[in-house]
């Protein structure tokens, strides 16, 4: 692929629940390589975050863009609310302000169907990430394949990492999913904004999502037809192009339209 000059150069990739950062391995492929991109696993994304928003602030590091998915995406936008001057851009995949149904018409997974998936992912952790990964497959025209090449980027125990310590970050992440509503900080995301979701998403239904790019100033609404919640593995190449339009235009007198799904 040819080398592109790209003002925001410095991208990290932030994946969902349970999943490692090899998901990306086709979106990274994708990305032009005048890129520089990070990918690590979903129970490091805060950490990511801060460690790149500190070299910002001190002067070692340009701001950076993020893509995330699910609660990736989560984590991103509780992150850029608080630190958004460091965060050049976003492009948030299968995400919503809120993943759990409240009392209002928000949509969402309800709560006994959450707490239940929270309580096998305590009790068999495997199961869990298997079960989450059927639903991210459901609507793919090769689900069988899809479901296999999840399974394959599942996130797993350090060297020497206690498997307790493992499950103890994992839950906490359920956890976050759990309690995070997202709706009060949308609006004062000051950064170029994509939100790219599937019309299929087993997940996230796609209300909710369509509502969190209405609430976010100037957002980009990508919905993809067809599509499910594995967006960085199904269509890694429009999420790719997503995150270099988004990382080149600077370069241009006015920004160019993002790719049509």
């Amino acid at each position: 692929m040819v080398e592109r000059e790209c003002p925001i150069a410095d991208w990290l990739l932030l994946p969902g629940w349970g999943f490692g950062p090899s998901v990306f391995d086709e979106l990274r492929a994708a990305l032009p390589t005048g890129l520089r991109v990070e990918a690590v696993a979903c129970r490091e994304a805060a950490a990511a975050i801060d460690r790149r928003v500190a070299a910002v602030t001190a002067g070692a590091a340009a701001p950076f863009g993020i893509c995330a998915w699910s609660l990736g995406a989560t984590v991103a936008i509780t992150r850029a609310s608080v630190d958004a001057g460091a965060i050049a851009a976003m492009v948030l995949a299968g995400a919503t302000p809120r993943f759990v149904a409240g009392d209002d018409q928000l949509p969402g997974m309800p709560m006994a169907d959450f707490d239940a998936f929270r309580t096998l992912a305590a009790t068999s952790l495997p199961s869990a990430q298997s079960r989450l990964a059927s639903l991210s497959a459901m609507g793919s025209a090769d689900a069988p394949n899809l479901l296999r090449r999840l399974r394959r980027s599942f996130d797993r125990p350090g060297p020497g990492e206690a498997a307790s310590a493992f499950r103890a970050d994992l839950l906490a992440g359920l956890d976050c999913l759990r309690e995070a509503d997202l709706r009060g900080v949308l609006h004062g995301l000051g950064m170029p904004v994509a939100v790219v979701h599937g019309m299929q998403d087993a997940l996230v239904p796609v209300q909710a999502a369509r509502a969190m790019a209405g609430a976010v100033s100037g957002a980009r609404w990508l919905p993809v037809a067809g599509g499910g919640h594995a967006l960085p593995v199904v269509h890694a190449a429009l999420l790719a192009a997503t995150i270099e339009a988004l990382a080149t235009a600077e370069r241009h007198p006015s920004p160019q339209p993002l790719p049509s799904p």
